[in-house]
């Protein structure tokens, strides 16, 4: 749904936008976000994700290497400075077909509506890399403690903010 309306003006008291959403909405994006933050009341929070391009290359680098050779230099160009990848997904059925985005592209979606920001992450910022070392970490109870402990406190950091393969964001609307 694309068109928040039919919900109602401050219809809620808080509206959860996970997954991406905003991801797959793709240049409607601003509008689609203004129409959450007009679904909650004054003081309401908006609660969303969107999808990462920097977390989302490093993650899937394999992937971006075979397309990168599949599609060209020119085509990623085109996607690593736009997070736009329906070009390259129209043609195939496995991949998304959406757009991703920068901390500072979210910044600018909160900046243009009355809201504040209440709080930012990234989505596994830390445990992104090998699944073995996770797997050994995990086994020992007080330093998964300590694994997670940390991962939840750097991925709210200001560099990490573009790191995970989502970006989680809370706001409040003014």
């Amino acid at each position: 749904m694309r068109d928040a309306a039919t919900l109602g003006e401050g219809a809620f008291d808080a509206v959860v936008a996970y997954g991406g959403p905003l991801s797959y909405v793709s240049d409607d994006a601003p509008a689609a976000f203004a129409g959450l933050l007009r679904t909650v009341r004054p003081d309401g929070v908006v609660l969303a994700s969107v999808m990462s391009i920097a977390g989302a290359v490093r993650y899937f680098l394999p992937l971006v290497a075979d397309e990168m050779e599949l599609y060209g230099l020119d085509v990623y160009d085109d996607i690593m400075q736009t997070g736009d990848i329906r070009a390259i997904g129209a043609d195939r059925t496995t991949s998304h077909t959406c757009r991703m985005f920068r901390w500072r592209e979210i910044e600018a979606l909160i900046a243009a509506e009355p809201c504040r920001l209440v709080g930012a992450s990234a989505s596994n910022w830390m445990s992104l890399g090998d699944p073995e070392v996770l797997e050994r970490i995990e086994a020992d109870p007080e330093r998964w403690s300590w694994f997670v402990d940390w991962e939840v406190k750097l991925c709210r950091e200001p560099g990490a903010l573009d790191g995970g393969t989502h970006t989680l964001f809370a706001v409040q609307r003014t």
